[in-house]
């Protein structure tokens, strides 16, 4: 939906954008799977490092295009 945003007022100068993190290993994320530690292991064997987040750690790639790749499309 960010994408879209962006797309449709881009010419109006509104941008659009969004995060989306994966489980960061929180006080909140930690009382969650505390009351059901085998929620949490459903939900980790999914992630690559075999492990969740940790806030210091977080890998992250933000493309800068002005909306190319949203809306490019190849004329007829």
């Amino acid at each position: 939906m960010s994408r879209e945003l962006g797309v449709r007022f881009a010419r109006e100068g509104i941008r659009g954008a969004a995060l989306c993190p994966d489980p960061v290993n929180t006080p909140l994320l930690q009382k969650l799977f505390a009351e059901d530690p085998g929620r949490a292991v459903r939900r980790v064997v999914h992630i690559p490092v075999g492990r969740f987040a940790e806030a210091e750690g977080t890998a992250a790639a933000f493309l800068v295009d002005g909306g190319i790749s949203g809306a490019y499309v190849t004329p007829l």
